[in-house]
């Protein structure tokens, strides 16, 4: 089940930081600040415990994907998918005319995955998460 993210979430969440380099992690706190922030979209996998989360914002007409992660134990099932589709779907409803986020550039399955909801690359910031780790920043405009 897909729900909104509550402030009881932050802790599990900090666990799927594990995953990122220690400079790109996530706090409980970061996490916490993302769940009540104003302009956001916090949402969780819940299958009894949480295995997926995405946070979103918006601003003016622009929507950001700050984070979405899925627990290695949880990938390739669909929840990537489902949880941009609902995150889309919210920005649309908040008057989001696009949507903006980065990735790694060499992460294939979640470059693979925004592909496939149109959206294309449009710069790169070479070194931005170290000297050999360059982000890929992807656009599509929000129907």
């Amino acid at each position: 089940m897909i729900r909104a993210a509550i402030a009881a979430d932050a802790p599990k969440l900090a666990t799927f930081e594990d995953s990122f380099p220690r400079r790109r992690r996530w706090s409980e706190t970061g996490w916490l600040q993302e769940i009540e922030g104003p302009g956001r979209l916090v949402e969780v996998v819940d299958l009894g415990e949480v295995v997926a989360a995405a946070s979103w914002r918006i601003v003016d007409v622009v929507c950001d994907l700050d984070r979405i992660v899925v627990a290695p134990s949880h990938r390739g099932q669909g929840w990537a998918r489902k949880l941009m589709a609902r995150g889309l779907a919210w920005a649309a409803s908040q008057g989001g005319a696009s949507l903006m986020l980065e990735v790694e550039a060499d992460n294939q399955p979640a470059i693979a995955l925004y592909r496939s909801f149109g959206l294309v690359p449009v710069a790169i910031r070479h070194h931005y998460y170290g000297s050999e780790s360059h982000a890929l920043i992807m656009e599509v405009e929000i129907p």
